[in-house]
């Protein structure tokens, strides 16, 4: 009994990452508040400027298809998952940093003046993905959890594609024999 309830509780997502759920959905809603900013205020008149806007853009985008799909995906148990919400966060505070210290504020929070702080967030968020709980949360049941020194080297090498298996059905294997 006691192996059941360890396994239906490993099914749960832990209350924990509803802290990563909200600092996506703030992102999120400072990426449409982007959005609305490069609307107006648009100049393309220099070259500079077209690069940097044409920059503002794609890094808006990219954050926004990233953490949209972080956000949808989290709560599912697949490890895969799991490497995309690090990879968001560390891409974001990537993008946070070159926005605060290339383009300075270009377009000024209505919550808070300068988007670098936010790094220390999403360094948060990347220790609340390492936590023993979420990571159980993202490994298979009757598995055991690997160690931090695993988890970090699946964050940036897919090894998914060499660990499929391929079942073969009795019905192939009689079509196959002459």
């Amino acid at each position: 009994m006691r192996a059941g309830g360890e396994w239906l509780e490993s099914v749960r997502m832990p209350r924990i990452l509803y802290v990563v759920e909200l600092v996506l959905a703030y992102n999120l809603a400072f990426n449409i508040y982007k959005f609305s900013t490069l609307s107006y205020g648009l100049d393309l008149s220099t070259f500079s400027s077209s690069v940097k806007y044409l920059y503002i853009l794609t890094s808006t985008v990219l954050s926004s298809e990233m953490t949209i799909l972080t956000m949808v995906r989290l709560s599912s148990a697949h490890r895969r998952f799991w490497r995309l919400a690090v990879k968001t966060m560390i891409i974001q505070s990537f993008i946070v940093l070159l926005n605060g210290i290339v383009f300075g504020n270009w377009a000024s929070n209505p919550l808070i003046q300068s988007e670098i702080p936010l790094i220390f967030v999403y360094i948060l968020c990347i220790v609340i993905l390492f936590l023993p709980k979420v990571r159980r949360f993202y490994t298979p049941p009757m598995v055991r959890t690997p160690e931090i020194k695993r988890w970090i080297p699946f964050i940036a090498i897919d090894r998914t594609k060499e660990h499929r298996h391929r079942y073969i059905f009795e019905y192939d294997k009689e079509k196959t024999d002459p």
